[in-house]
């Protein structure tokens, strides 16, 4: 079957809005059994019991809010990338983080699922409570370093 981009607008829509409803078990099931995540303050996350947690403590921590913007779809029959830009927000509504996004969505068994994700924090570092302030949960910093590594490595590296 091939994936269109209103399938992926749609999808992308649905992905705030149930992080922001606070439903992660259905969040998680937009995720593949074995999808490889990797996002800012937090090391490579395999599998969609581990996506369900990290999400869980990424609210827990104080990220209430979650955006997204897609920028681009590129179609290939039965996989798209999706990039786009991504706000996350404490409470009070402040912003506590900014960033990018790439995701490749794949049709599997009948449906359109993230296969990959990676996002990367553009934010400047201010002076507000950050779930990088969190040292059990989470890393400092994003390593640069290991998403320019998976971005060379990947198939999802496009010319």
């Amino acid at each position: 079957m091939t994936i269109s981009t209103s399938d992926i607008n749609s999808l992308q829509g649905k992905f705030s809005l149930l992080y922001n409803n606070k439903l992660i078990n259905e969040l998680a099931k937009m995720y593949h059994d074995g999808a490889h995540v990797v996002i800012p303050h937090s090391p490579k996350i395999i599998g969609r019991a581990n996506i369900t947690e990290s999400f869980i403590n990424y609210l827990e921590s104080g990220a209430d809010k979650f955006i997204t913007e897609s920028t681009n779809i590129m179609i290939f029959d039965d996989y798209a990338i999706e990039t786009g830009k991504y706000t996350v927000f404490g409470c009070g509504n402040t912003t506590i983080d900014l960033g990018r996004y790439q995701l490749l969505w794949k049709h599997i068994n009948g449906e359109i699922v993230i296969e990959n994700e990676i996002a990367t924090s553009t934010s400047i570092k201010e002076k507000i409570t950050h779930p990088a302030d969190i040292p059990d949960r989470f890393m400092e910093t994003f390593s640069e370093r290991a998403y320019r590594s998976l971005l060379e490595n990947s198939y999802l590296n496009i010319t």
